[in-house]
This record gives structure tokens, C-alpha cells and sequence, in this order.
């Protein structure tokens, strides 16, 4: 989409993840937004320096928390962003609302968990409603036999990723345009929720592209009708 387009494009692989090798070892998500920084330098040496970056879901953590703390970009595109910090933040996940008042608690038993065994394997089914990612048998299955694609995290990870502090990156670190990219209809992604995300958001400049679709992949269930709009709004900042 985007290089067929006239941009360079470079796909991050952080650590342990899709090309890079699967090493068996302990990683959080600090050393992904290092990664990030790390593939932001190549760019800038082999591409210019008209960077931008794009993330979604999970990249949409890492797009601003990059953002917040190299400002070589031009600008960001996250697809969603979740806020661990948030208690509201339980609604991404296929736990029960009324859990809320005790996440606190059961992220400091994560913590804990991730010191007695780091490495063990914790199914991404077991946090997420696989039926809210996508409706789509066809796409799940993709998804779930993609030799790149990681169907666990280990449990050292994700107690990294749910306990990560994202707000003080938000409130005045980010020295780029914000542009969240975000489905109305997006089922993983309560719209409300997102919203709420980004007021948090402190930018020079911040909008949100909206698509009236009822998908969390746009970009795999329905780039057909978000790439214009995207790349029209690239343009404005490349």
C-alpha cells in the first residue's frame, strides 16, 4: 500500500519476534521501543528524514511511546493504543468488567509471576477474545499458522507490557503530530475507549482519522477504503 505509493517503507521485527531471531530469552517492552528507536536510525540513514511512524494495536503502544522519546520523526501514526495505566483498559481484554477495581492488584501478581517463570508461554486467547480481533475464520486462521507470528508471549513480557507507565509519554513528551487512526465500529477497541486515550494524548498537534468500519484489522479486512485516506493524510506530513 504505502510503497507501491512512493514511500519507503521499514517493517520493525523487535526483538524475538517475525525475522528476528527467536531467541529463547527475557524481553519487555522497553527493549521493543529501543528496537523502534534502532530502526528509526536506519531509516534516517538510508531513507532521509522524512520519518513517520505507524503502528497498530500493540505497535500503536510503541508508535507513541517512541514517539515520546526520539524526536528525529516527523510524525505518528498509531492504529489504537491501549493505556495499561488505565482501569478502563480491562475492556480490551476478554476479562469481565467487574475486575476493574482489582486490576492493580493483578498486575503486581504478574510482576511476581514473571520473576518465578518469565518464560512461560502465555496464549494471546487467554487475554484476548480472538472473536474481537476478527469475525473472520479465514483471517484468524491466517493469523494463528503465520510462521511470523507470535500466538504466545512469555508471561515476563506481558507483565512488562500491562505494568507499562505510557501517560508520562503522553503528557508533553511528544514533540510531533499525532494522528491516531481508529474504526468506529472496531469490536477489540471500545470507540469510547479511544477517545478517552486520546484526550490523553499532549501534542503539538493531534486529530483522529476515523473510518465508519467494524473491524479492528483495517489494514487486513478492509485496506481498501483506509489506504486513500491514509496516504492523502501522510502526504500532509511527509
Amino acid at each position: 500500500m504505502l510503497a507501491t505509493d512512493g514511500f519507503g517503507v521499514v517493517g520493525v521485527h523487535p526483538v524475538s519476534h517475525g525475522k528476528s531471531p527467536r531467541e529463547l530469552k527475557t524481553y519487555t517492552v522497553e527493549d521493543m521501543v529501543q528496537n523502534t528507536s534502532d530502526a528509526i536510525t536506519f531509516a534516517l540513514s538510508e531513507m532521509g528524514d522524512q520519518v513517520i511512524l505507524m503502528g497498530s494495536s500493540q505497535g500503536g503502544i510503541l508508535t507513541l511511546a517512541a514517539a515520546a522519546k526520539d524526536h528525529r520523526i516527523k510524525a505518528a501514526f498509531p492504529h489504537n493504543v491501549l493505556v495499561p495505566s488505565l482501569a478502563d483498559s480491562i475492556r480490551v481484554t476478554r476479562f469481565p468488567d467487574f475486575l476493574k477495581p482489582l486490576s492493580g492488584l493483578t498486575k503486581r501478581g504478574m510482576a511476581i509471576g514473571a520473576k518465578l517463570a518469565p518464560r512461560l508461554p502465555i496464549p494471546i486467547s487467554f487475554y484476548l477474545n480472538l472473536d474481537r480481533v476478527s469475525k473472520s475464520h479465514e483471517v484468524l486462521d491466517w493469523i494463528m499458522s503465520d510462521p511470523l507470528q507470535l500466538t504466545t508471549y512469555p508471561l515476563h513480557f506481558l507483565s512488562s507490557l500491562f505494568n507499562y507507565d505510557l501517560t508520562d509519554a503522553m503528557a508533553g513528551n511528544i514533540e510531533c503530530p499525532v494522528v491516531m487512526l481508529t474504526a468506529k465500529g472496531d469490536p477489540l477497541f471500545p470507540f469510547d475507549y479511544c477517545m478517552q486515550v486520546y484526550e490523553m494524548i499532549r501534542a503539538p498537534h493531534k486529530e483522529v482519522l476515523l473510518f465508519d468500519e467494524p473491524y479492528h484489522l483495517i489494514f487486513q479486512e478492509c485496506v481498501d477504503r483506509v489506504a486513500g485516506p491514509i496516504l492523502a493524510k501522510l502526504r500532509e506530513y511527509a
